[in-house]
Formats: C-alpha cells, sequence, structure tokens
C-alpha cells in the first residue's frame, strides 16, 4: 500500500495540473515555431545545393521553405518575448529550450539523412539492376548470334536452296523459341529477298520497309564491305529495343540472313520482376530508345553503356518514380522525424519538467526547513494526524502535553490518549465529530478541557485544519493553543461581574479622561447605599455624593490621587439621595490602558457609619472600665504622665493611690459574679462621690481601683482622701436583696523630686497597699523605702519558684494515715521545695505566691502526676493501702479542661481512679457551688473520691454537705491542737465527727501528735488518723520500709 505524503509537504510535492497543462502549451507552441524554423533551414539549404540526393517529393519548395524560414523565427520571436515579459507564467527553462533547438534539429537532420540514405540506396539499386541486365543482355544477344549463325551456315551450306517446308518448319520453330524473334529474311547481294517471315505482319511489314530504308542499305552495304559475319543495328529511334541482327555467313553469293529483335524480351520475366520497382530501358546517345510508362517524375534515373561486338553503344536505362509515402522507405524519415519531435517535446516537457521540480525542490527543501523550524519551534502544540487518527508528527511541546515519543508515531490513535481519565465524554464527542468533519475538508475549532501528561488538567482551543494532496485530504493538522489562563481569566471575570453585582460593598467607576469625572459604572450595592439607581448616576459626576460636612482635606486627597494617577484610601463623610450623611471608607484604584495611561477609577466603598459608631464606642471602652464606666489602666496611665508632668514643673504634690477590696472573692464566690459586679458598680459610685472632679479614678481590674491625685500640698491631704474613702465605703451597698458590707485596704504613694518614672507610683501604692492588708485591711498605708526589699523578696520567690519548676527542684513527701486500730490505710501528697541556696522554703510561703502568680497550675499537675506515679509503684508492689490523697488548688479545680487533664493524668500513669482522693477547700466549694457539685459527680462517675481539706477553718456550711457528692472530711489541726485543754475546741472536733458520722461520711483527724489527742478522738469515733504521733511526712524511699512494718500490725498505733 503506497504511504501517503509526509504531512510536512504534502500540498509541495507534485506540479499542479495547472502549470503542466501551461508547461504543455508553451512546449508545444516553441516546439511547433521551432519546427517550421527548421524545416525551413532544411529547405533552403537543399535548394542552395541540389546535388544533395533527396527524393523528389521529399524536398521542400523553396517558397515554402522562405515562408517556413520567417514564419518560424518570427513566431518564436513572439512567443518568447510574450513568455520572457511573463516570467512568472514562463515555465520553459534554459536547459528545455537548448534540448528543444537540438531536438527539432536532430529529428530533422536524422530525417533528411533518413531520406538521403533511401535515395542512395534506390540509386545503387538501380545500378546494380542494370549491371544485372547488361551482363544478361550481352549473353542472350551472343547467344542469338552463335543460333542464327549456324541457322545461316547450314542455310549457306544448301546454297540458300532449301525447301520450303524446312524453312517454314524452321522459322516456326525459331519464333516459338525465341520470343525476342520479331522477323526473319534472307537478303542477297542484290537486294533480293529469297525467303522471309514475320511472327507478325506488321513486324514482317517493318522489317521489309527497314531494309529498303536508305540508311538501312548503306549499314548493310557496309557491313558486307566490312566482310564481317555478324553486326546490330538499331534502325528506329523511336524504338531503341528493336535491333537489326545480320549474318553474312562465308557464301560467295555475300547472301544475309537478316532478323528483327526486341532486346527488352530477351530478358528473363523473373529478372525484370524482381526489379519492378524501376524502369528498364534502352538509350541510345542522350535519347531513349525505350522506355516503360511511369507516372510523376522519374526520381531515380540510372544508366549503363552496353558494348556488344560488331554493334553499335547503347545505354541500358533505369528509373523510377517518387518513392511511395506509404512504404517503409517512403514513411521511414516521416517516422524519424516524428519520433524525434516527440522525443523533443518529451525532452522539453522533461527538462523544464525536471528544472521545474528542481526550483520547486529547492523551494520545498527551503519551505520544508522553515515549516519545520515553525512546526518544531513553535512555543503552541502542533499534531499531525491521518485519516484514521494516527498520530504522524507532533512538535516537542505536544509531545510534552500528550506524553508521546517518536515511536508512538504512526501507531497511537488519539482514542489512546483521550481516555476518560484525561476527557470527558462530552469533550470527546466534541473532538471526534470536529476531526470527523475536518477529514471531510472542513476546518474545525473548538475548545476542551483535557488532563495533560503532567496530570494537570488545562483548557486548549483546538484548530483542526484538512491537509490537502492534489485535491484529496490526507491528513488533519491539530493546533492546539493552551486557553487555561484565558478561561480562567474569563472564570475570574465572570465571578468579578458576579462578585461586584453581588457584593455588599459599593464599587462605582469613573472615567479619568473627562475632567467632570463621569460615572460609568455602580453595582447593586452602591444604589442599595446611596439611593441612586445606575440611571441617575451613569454620566453624571461623583461629586454629586460630596455634601457640607465632607472634609475639604479628604477632597483634597482624591483630587491629588486622580491628578497623579495613585491609589488611595481614606475615610469619607458622604451624602445620599436623601441628603442624609453616612461614612464611608473609600478605595480608589487607578485603572490603566496598554500604554499605562490613567483612563479610569474604580472606587470601592463601604459603608463604615456603624463600624464609625462602634470605633467610638471602642475607643470609650479602650480607654473606660466596661464594668464601671471609670477609666481603665490606658486612660489612667496617660493621665498620670500627664499630671507627673505637670506637677514637677509647678513643684507640686501628686498622690497615687492603690485600692483593693478586702474579701471580696468570697463574696463573689458565695453570691455570684452578678452580685459581685453589682456590688462593683456600686463601689466605683462610692469612690466617685469620694473625689475631686479633678482627681482621676480607674479600675484595674477585679477589685482593685487606683485614684491619682494631683495637685496637693503635703501627705495629711492624702491621708483625707484615704479616710474619706473607707468611711465611704464603710456604707452598707444595697446590691438586689443583699445589703453588703465591704472595708478596702489603701496604699498611697507621693511623687518626689529623684522620681524620673511616674508608672513607679503605682508600684509604691501597690506595695503599700499590700502592707495595709498586713495591718489588718480596712486601713491605708503610706509608702516608705523599705518596703522595696518586701516586694523584692517576693519577686524573687516567684521567680526561684518558676525556676524550681523547671528543674525539678520539688519533691513530694507522703504522710501516712491510720485507721483506730493502727493499721496503714492512706497517704497524702505533700509538696516540699529544697533551694540550692537558701534550703528548705516552707509551702506556707511559696503556696500563695503560686496561688497569686497562677503558678499553682503548673505545679498542681505535676504533683497529681507525681503522687499518681508512685502509688501505682506502690500499688504494683502490694503495698498500697486505701488512697493517696493529693491537695487540689481552686485555680486547677475551676480550669475548663480540669476533668480531661486529671484523666490523661490517670492513664499516663496507670493507675486506678478509686486509688486517688482529692483534698478541697471549702472556698472551692463554695464559689460557683452548682458548677462545683457537677464536677464533683463528674470526679465520682470516674472513681476519684473528694475530701474536704481544714473543715471548719472557712465558711463551713452544713447545709452544703448534703449536696456536695463528697466522701470524706478533715479536722483542720488547728481544732485538734487545743482539744485536750479547751473544750469548745473539743466539741467542735465531736460535733464534726458526729455529723459526719450521721451522713455517712469518712471523717480523717488532722495534726495529732499526742496519744490523748488520739484517745480523745477515738472516743468520739474518729476513724482516721494523721500526724507526726504515728508518721512524719518522708520520701517514696523511706515511706517503703514503714508501709512493710505496719501492713498487719493492729491494735495501739505506735508514735
Amino acid at each position: 500500500m503506497k504511504s501517503p505524503p509526509s504531512p510536512f509537504i504534502a500540498a509541495e510535492l507534485e506540479v499542479e495540473d495547472r502549470s503542466i497543462r501551461m508547461l504543455r502549451l508553451q512546449s508545444s507552441l516553441f516546439l511547433l515555431f521551432l519546427s517550421v524554423l527548421v524545416g525551413g533551414l532544411f529547405g533552403i539549404l537543399i535548394f542552395l545545393f541540389p546535388e544533395i540526393p533527396l527524393p523528389t517529393n521529399q524536398r521542400i519548395p523553396i517558397p515554402l521553405s522562405l515562408i517556413m524560414l520567417v514564419g518560424g523565427l518570427v513566431g518564436s520571436t513572439i512567443a518568447l518575448k510574450i513568455l520572457r515579459g511573463h516570467r512568472r507564467t514562463l515555465l520553459l527553462s534554459c536547459d528545455g529550450i537548448l534540448a528543444g533547438w537540438l531536438g527539432v534539429t536532430a529529428s530533422f537532420l536524422l530525417a533528411f539523412m533518413a531520406s538521403i540514405g533511401t535515395h542512395v540506396e534506390r540509386h545503387n539499386a538501380a545500378k546494380s539492376t542494370l549491371h544485372h541486365y547488361s551482363a544478361e543482355l550481352n549473353h542472350k544477344m551472343e547467344m542469338t548470334v552463335q543460333l542464327f549463325s549456324r541457322v545461316a551456315q547450314r542455310w549457306a551450306a544448301l546454297d540458300f536452296n532449301v525447301r520450303r517446308g524446312l524453312t517454314d518448319a524452321g522459322a516456326h520453330w525459331y519464333f516459338r523459341d525465341s520470343p525476342a524473334l520479331r522477323a526473319l529474311l534472307v537478303l542477297a547481294e542484290d537486294g533480293t529477298q529469297p525467303w522471309r517471315r514475320g511472327k507478325k505482319a506488321e513486324d514482317l511489314f517493318w522489317l521489309i520497309e527497314k531494309v529498303n530504308d536508305q540508311e538501312v542499305s548503306r549499314w548493310i552495304d557496309q557491313t558486307r564491305a566490312a566482310g564481317l559475319t555478324s553486326a546490330w543495328h538499331f534502325p528506329d529511334l523511336s524504338q531503341p529495343s528493336i535491333a537489326m541482327l545480320m549474318i553474312t555467313p562465308a557464301h560467295p553469293t555475300k547472301t544475309s540472313f537478316i532478323t528483327v529483335l526486341d532486346l527488352e524480351k530477351m530478358l528473363k520475366p523473373d529478372a525484370r520482376s524482381a526489379h519492378r520497382d524501376f524502369g528498364i530501358s534502352i538509350e541510345h546517345g542522350e535519347s531513349a530508345l525505350s522506355r516503360e510508362p511511369h507516372h510523376g517524375q522519374f526520381d531515380v534515373y540510372e544508366r549503363i553503356a552496353t558494348d556488344i561486338p560488331n554493334s553499335p553503344r547503347f545505354y541500358l536505362v533505369a528509373t523510377s518514380g517518387p518513392v511511395d509515402l506509404l512504404s517503409v522507405a517512403g514513411s521511414l524519415p516521416f517516422v524519424l522525424l516524428v519520433f524525434g519531435l516527440m522525443t523533443s517535446y518529451l525532452l522539453v516537457m522533461g527538462r523544464s519538467l525536471l528544472t521545474i521540480q528542481q526550483e520547486q525542490a529547492a523551494a520545498l527543501s527551503l519551505s520544508a526547513q522553515q515549516f519545520r523550524s515553525l512546526f518544531s519551534k513553535s512555543p503552541e502544540p502542533v499534531f499531525a494526524f491521518d485519516c484514521l487518527g494516527t498520530y504522524q508528527a507532533v512538535n516537542p511541546v505536544a509531545r510534552g502535553i500528550a506524553g508521546l515519543s517518536v515511536r508512538d508515531m504512526g501507531v497511537v490513535r488519539y482514542h489512546d490518549i483521550l481516555t476518560p481519565d484525561t476527557i470527558t465524554a462530552h469533550d470527546f464527542k466534541t473532538f471526534d465529530t470536529a476531526f470527523g468533519k475536518a477529514v471531510a475538508g472542513k476546518p474545525q475549532q473548538f475548545d476542551v478541557r483535557f488532563v495533560n501528561a503532567q496530570r494537570r488538567l488545562h483548557d486548549y482551543e483546538i484548530a483542526f485544519v484538512p491537509i490537502v494532496v492534489n485535491g484529496a485530504v490526507t491528513g488533519v493538522f491539530g493546533i492546539v493553543k493552551d486557553i487555561t489562563d484565558r478561561v480562567s481569566a474569563q472564570e475570574n471575570q465572570r465571578v468579578l461581574q458576579k462578585s461586584l453585582e453581588s457584593s455588599d460593598n459599593a464599587v462605582v467607576v469613573v472615567d479619568a479622561r473627562d475632567e467632570q469625572l463621569p460615572v460609568i459604572f455602580i453595582n447593586p450595592a452602591f444604589s442599595r447605599m446611596t439611593g441612586y439607581e445606575p440611571h441617575e448616576m451613569r454620566s453624571s459626576p461623583i461629586q454629586r455624593l460630596v455634601g457640607p460636612e465632607t472634609e475639604s482635606t479628604d477632597i483634597e486627597v482624591i483630587r491629588i490621587a486622580i491628578t497623579s494617577g495613585a491609589p488611595a484610601s481614606l475615610t469619607l463623610k458622604c451624602y445620599r439621595k436623601n441628603g442624609a450623611p453616612f461614612w464611608t471608607q473609600l478605595s480608589l484604584a487607578p485603572v490603566k490602558d496598554e500604554a499605562g495611561a490613567v483612563t479610569h477609577f474604580a472606587a470601592l466603598m463601604n459603608d463604615i457609619s456603624e463600624k464609625k459608631e462602634q470605633e467610638n464606642r471602642l475607643a470609650y471602652q479602650a480607654t473606660h472600665d466596661v464594668l464601671t464606666g471609670l477609666a481603665n489602666r490606658a486612660l489612667f496611665e496617660d493621665r498620670l504622665g500627664h499630671d507627673f508632668e505637670l506637677a514637677r514643673r509647678n513643684k507640686q504634690m501628686l498622690a497615687v493611690m492603690f485600692i483593693d477590696l478586702d474579701e471580696f472573692k468570697p463574696i463573689n464566690d458565695t453570691l455570684g459574679h452578678k452580685v459581685g459586679d453589682a456590688l462593683l458598680v456600686s463601689i466605683a459610685r462610692a469612690l466617685e462621690s469620694a473625689t475631686r472632679p479633678t482627681d482621676t479614678l480607674a479600675r484595674f481590674g477585679g477589685d482593685e481601683f487606683v485614684l491619682l491625685v494631683p495637685d496637693l500640698d503635703d501627705v495629711s491631704e492624702a491621708e483625707d482622701v484615704a479616710s474619706r474613702i473607707l468611711n465611704t465605703l464603710a456604707r452598707p451597698h444595697q446590691v438586689g436583696n443583699h445589703e453588703l458590707y465591704i472595708s478596702a485596704s489603701i496604699g498611697i504613694a507621693l511623687q518626689d523630686e529623684a522620681m524620673s518614672s511616674p508608672e513607679k507610683l503605682i508600684q509604691q501604692a501597690d506595695m503599700a497597699m499590700y502592707k495595709a492588708k498586713q495591718q489588718g485591711r480596712d486601713t491605708f498605708e503610706v509608702y516608705t523605702g523599705d518596703l522595696d526589699s518586701k516586694l523584692s523578696k517576693r519577686v524573687t520567690l516567684r521567680n526561684d519558684l518558676q525556676e524550681a519548676i523547671r528543674n525539678e527542684q520539688l519533691y513530694l513527701n507522703y504522710q501516712p494515715q491510720v485507721d483506730q486500730n493502727g493499721r496503714f490505710c492512706g497517704l497524702e501528697a505533700l509538696v516540699r521545695w529544697k533551694h540550692p541556696i537558701k534550703g528548705f522554703i516552707s509551702p506556707a510561703d511559696f503556696i500563695p505566691v503560686a496561688e497569686e502568680t497562677g503558678q499553682i497550675v503548673h505545679l498542681g499537675r505535676w504533683i497529681t502526676t507525681k503522687a499518681c506515679q508512685d502509688a501505682k509503684l506502690l500499688l504494683d508492689m502490694e503495698l498500697l493501702r486505701g488512697r493517696m490523697s493529693v491537695n487540689l488548688s481552686p485555680l486547677q479545680f475551676h480550669r475548663p479542661r480540669f476533668l480531661s487533664t486529671l484523666q490523661s493524668v490517670l492513664t499516663k500513669t496507670g493507675l486506678p481512679a478509686d486509688c486517688l482522693e482529692l483534698e478541697l477547700t471549702e472556698g472551692i466549694l463554695m464559689r460557683d457551688s452548682q458548677g462545683a457539685i457537677e464536677i464533683l459527680r463528674a470526679l465520682n462517675d470516674m472513681g476519684v473520691t473528694t475530701s474536704i481539706d481544714d473543715f471548719g477553718t472557712g465558711y463551713s456550711s452544713f447545709s452544703y454537705l448534703k449536696d456536695l457528692p463528697v466522701h470524706s472530711i478533715k479536722v483542720d489541726k488547728s481544732f485538734v491542737d487545743n482539744l485536750v485543754t479547751n473544750p469548745k475546741d473539743a466539741a467542735v472536733c465531736k460535733g464534726v465527727i458526729t455529723m459526719a458520722r450521721e451522713m455517712g461520711l469518712n471523717v480523717v483527724a488532722e495534726g495529732v501528735e499526742t496519744r490523748e489527742q488520739f484517745d480523745i478522738l477515738k472516743q468520739y469515733d474518729c476513724g482516721v488518723y494523721q500526724g507526726y504521733l504515728f508518721a512524719r511526712p518522708m520520701d517514696l524511699e523511706d515511706l517503703l520500709p514503714w508501709i512493710h512494718a505496719r501492713i498487719g500490725i493492729a491494735g495501739e498505733a505506735r508514735v
């Protein structure tokens, strides 16, 4: 099967049919004129050289030759001039023209030579025929002489007296055997004719007439006189082949025997028939004695002389008319000429076509190289398919998209690439349909989405162009353009358009090329914001949004931005259609054309009227306490800095008072945050009533208030203000149904000349406030220098505690618990701190600091985790009895993730929940009691038991015990210490134990250090004991042997 041409050159390989037809016409015209010209030249040549042996019917007449010469020259010149004037249409090449000249000349020369050869051959054939005839004629004439010489001799022997019968018989036989014999007679010397005979009467009459002719008589006499025995004579030139033979035998009477012979009849019929193309005749001198009739002029004329003894010279002549043009010899020159001209035509066509093809090949090579360069270097993918959809060629970009290689060419079809994994069914149908139409000769263009070889989804625009060769479609070019960005841009534009239409922000576009800045676009949000419809704003100046309260500086900012073509953003007060003002956040963005010139401005308007109001509120809130409306820390510090500098310049005294409410937290925890907040508001109003308008009262958070008192003359004025505040706060505060009393501790700090930082006053006032609390609360203290060292110790302790937590300087001691029989029944984990420099630091010192700073959360998590790990170790060693008790901080208990954190500790350590007990203070349970009950129930569900630590020292209430899901209570050591000597403490202990027993709660007595205490508590039926009487707190290493010693011991406890 013939493979289709390469798609790169398919349309270039063949000479177009129209060009071939034009080439044929030009070649034909050129050869026609050239043939006429060369034919004319040969005609003139033959005329100038008539001796050239050519057949008469193949000679061109001179007039015709001249006409052909002139016509050929003129025609060729005109044709070439016309074609040269239209070089684009001249398809004859120089090689073709030269080949034409040579071919036509050679064709005519070959025909000319063939004609000459034919003519020479005929002449040679004529000569050969004449020699043959001459030899035969000489032989027969000699035989005739001999024949009739014997006859004459016989007659002479009889003295010419031969009986008539014999002579007649002999004559009969002579005429029969010699066709050439026409008449006989015997001529005596005296002229008498004793005997005579003729084949025909007229032949005899002719002989008698000629014998009597004077010329013949003279010949007879001369022959006898010469003594010739035989002689020939041709008496009638009109019949050159009729000869007279006279035989004179040796006889005294000189009687002669004369015969008349037709020499032409002496020739054998077969010899004549062998040379029937020629006419054979006899001539004497220049006159023909005999000619056979031929039509037309003689074309061949040859003669030879015949010398016969005793005979005048005569000539044998061979003639022939024009050669038959239908014969081989006659048609050969014309056949050769036609063949030569056809060959010349083919040469002209071939050379010109070859030149055209060479030129086209060169152009094609350049075109192919250019096309291949365009094909291979094109940044766009290009595919070439055959009509079946098989890839024939792809450029590198296309290979990268489709994942094809060179080996795939001619093998892989697009069906193999466009699979359901790479293209949707709809897009494949579009592709396949377009390909079918392209194969049918119709260019196609369409878009598809395709997953390329890099597994990326792209959008492509494909153009199918049919490859047409010789009018037939042999394949299809696929030109692909990646339009992913364009589709994305269109999608973005569509989304942008929809976004603008659906946006809550107003968008307006103005024409910056017009000084009036007319509006050309607004979105629906703009109409909703301003009340203006699109037709009302279109072509209107944007200035109609400006009103009397619009800041001129804002208008100037807009003008400068538009003039400079720069973006701008500002807050602007505008006016709606109904005249109502509103605030908008305006963002101006220039829109530039391709030359970079600003043609439009897009404005984004956001109605921030509510935001403005909120900002005003936030600005107020940023400087004021939300709950009380008092100044907050930021505003206070700003006022402090201002008054501080003012006081320094005016050499006045300035005081800062730090006011901290006493025991506010229990009220807040007991009565709830709502009551606590209302109390704070009431206190704020009371404080305001006790201060001057020039004073600044602020709330720093919680129950802390700070007062800035400027323009003081001495410290006593500050003390008077503090006393007035304490008296004011001492009044009852009616909060809902509650009449609450509250006091405060006040620290006073005074400005001195050496102080450089106003914030230092706040710190000093804070330290003075702590001192006031230490003095019993409900009082004030003025800052003195010794307070710095105390504060420094407190800060140092906090930092050291942080280091101790980070570097694991803390450790646990465990104090065992025993039952009434002295058996080991539980443990309490107690944290201890050994500072590397300061040594042991009491929990009474660092626990309150940890509570205040929040460090207690991390510390409590570490204590719980460590205690659970050690309890699990004891459990694994089968040494744990009862539960491991761990003290819990209020901060830990009330953290949102307290329960999940505890569960995580139990899971991590592997300690069963029923082996852990948490000790809670009464304050934890009193604060948000409902929330506390829910947490306690959750702990109970987990299996963790709880106990109330230091029961009786706080806000103990027997009523809440019935609602709290606790398991035990611990009698505080302060009651156990005086149990033996103080009946009231004994009564408290007895009451607590009795009440707990009645409620089904376990009781643990703390701080049991003497046998008397133990006995009394045992008498009260206390269940569990903890104290130095049984064991001091010890580390795990010491605890293990203690437990080993106590396991199984019953009865009284060991001291």
